[in-house]
């Protein structure tokens, strides 16, 4: 990973800790194909899931990938590395401020790209949701495509949540710090609650 993409996607875990509540959180499952071209040339398929996603952020971080987990972010549209518990932060012997290590991919990010890149058509209690995919990169690299259901408490914090569809997405070249060079493309669903303790 070159240093100038470390450092941004430190900086990113750093402005996490500045939140004032806990965020809601969500196990996501990424599982799925890459094609990508060998040495000699050859276009290989392999399976892809959140298992490499987390091993590719542990190599990244000199981290143990069996204490992260890939989470989505619903409030912010975007899914993230993070530490499991607090057992995983001890073992790697970060503070529980530090439990957001690396953002992974944007669905998009509203703030970076604002809302024209996401498409919402909701109703019967659910939402049917097309938006383009981002990484470190200005650019999108591909989208997703999904429907959402989820239930919130009077403070609007949520109280189930559930998503679900499927993603296509291409890297070019290894400038990009979340996967290898390679067409992916796969299913993606939501499952547990990952606390976010940072602020306990």
């Amino acid at each position: 990973m070159k240093m100038k993409n470390r450092l941004g996607m430190f900086c990113l875990s750093l402005l996490a800790t500045f939140s004032s509540h806990a965020d809601d959180w969500f196990q996501i499952s990424w599982s799925g194909t890459v094609r990508y071209q060998d040495a000699a040339g050859r276009m290989v398929a392999k399976g892809y899931s959140s298992r490499d996603v987390l091993n590719i952020i542990a190599v990244n971080y000199g981290l143990n990938a069996s204490d992260l987990v890939l989470v989505y972010r619903p409030d912010a549209y975007d899914t993230a590395v993070v530490f499991k518990n607090a057992s995983a932060m001890a073992r790697a012997g970060v503070s529980q401020d530090a439990q957001v290590v690396a953002d992974y991919i944007q669905m998009p990010d509203v703030t970076r790209v604002g809302t024209m890149w996401v498409t919402d058509v909701t109703g019967n209690g659910q939402t049917a949701r097309q938006a383009y995919l981002f990484d470190e990169h200005d650019s999108p690299i591909g989208s997703i495509c999904g429907i959402e259901k989820q239930r919130r408490d009077e403070n609007n914090s949520i109280i189930s949540e559930s998503f679900h569809g499927t993603f296509q997405f291409s890297i070019q070249d290894d400038s990009h710090t979340i996967a290898r060079p390679g067409v992916y493309s796969g299913t993606f669903s939501t499952g547990s609650r990952v606390k976010d303790i940072r602020n306990l």
